[in-house]
């Protein structure tokens, strides 16, 4: 299960400070989204939204792996609408299928990918150290 939480920090001597609850697993897998604005401007309440998508949405992807190598003979340098393990759609310009989307699947969890051949660029980023002293 995948339950997503904002848990509150502070920035001291540089550093961020996070408290999370004992409840979180030892490596849990945490994102931190830095605002740069005071606490009371950006307060939210413990528990956030996770959607009901997701597990959609990540079946999507696996069938866009799936399918690489064929989408690469028909759809090199495109982009494709995966929905239900099929592609529903293509276009070179991506904002022209998301807007077609938009009218055809509003409600739906489509996943929408450049096909290349090239491998999928990883971006790392440091992350703050995690701190269950109080």
């Amino acid at each position: 299960m995948s339950v997503m939480q904002a848990y509150q920090g502070v920035v001291r001597q540089g550093r961020i400070q996070i408290t999370p609850p004992a409840e979180l697993p030892e490596g849990s897998e945490v994102y931190v989204v830095v605002t740069g604005q005071p606490v009371r401007l950006t307060a939210v309440a413990g528990v956030l939204h996770v959607s009901p998508d997701r597990p959609a949405m990540e079946r999507e992807q696996e069938a866009f792996r799936q399918m690489l190598p064929e989408l690469l003979n028909r759809y090199r340098d495109q982009y494709v609408a995966v929905y239900q393990g099929q592609v529903i759609d293509h276009d070179r310009d991506q904002t022209a299928l998301v807007m077609r989307l938009d009218q055809t699947h509003p409600e739906a969890a489509v996943l929408v990918k450049r096909v290349t051949a090239e491998p999928e660029r990883v971006l790392r980023m440091p992350s703050p150290r995690l701190s269950r002293d109080g």
